[in-house]
């Protein structure tokens, strides 16, 4: 993952909403909202993301943005945020790679995001899950 810009601003969470379904076995649903106990400035690394309509969910094929501050190679949480560009996978497709692959999770549903980096040399990193991924139709 590479590292994204330096410019940075600290915000404290006032309440974290996690998902009502979310289930730590399957990891599905692995998603939550954070309300800031302030509002933000919108500039150039700060911006509104809107949310896809049911219609425009399917985004399988797109190559997508995900960031996250998971472990790097010390198994340190990273104090930078990285990123790196995903293609989003079917879940037919993303449960034969990961049958290969060291999981917990025993099977991917529609309810799984499953994505493989443009190079397929790439990942994210342990402690990523749940974290950001933009992409659109």
């Amino acid at each position: 993952m590479e590292e994204v810009g330096d410019e940075q601003e600290y915000h404290k969470i006032q309440e974290i909403f996690v998902h009502k379904e979310f289930n730590n076995s399957t990891l599905e649903y692995d998603f939550a909202l954070l309300e800031l106990s302030k509002p933000v400035r919108i500039s150039s690394q700060v911006d509104i993301i809107n949310l896809p309509l049911e219609d425009m969910i399917n985004l399988h094929g797109n190559i997508a943005k995900v960031l996250g501050w998971g472990l790097n190679e010390k198994d340190v949480q990273s104090p930078t945020l990285k990123e790196i560009h995903m293609e989003i996978l079917t879940p037919r497709v993303c449960e034969n790679d990961f049958r290969l692959a060291k999981t917990k999770i025993k099977s991917i549903t529609i309810n799984h995001i499953c994505a493989l980096s443009e190079n397929g040399n790439s990942s994210t990193c342990a402690g990523d899950s749940g974290g950001l991924i933009l992409s659109h139709p």
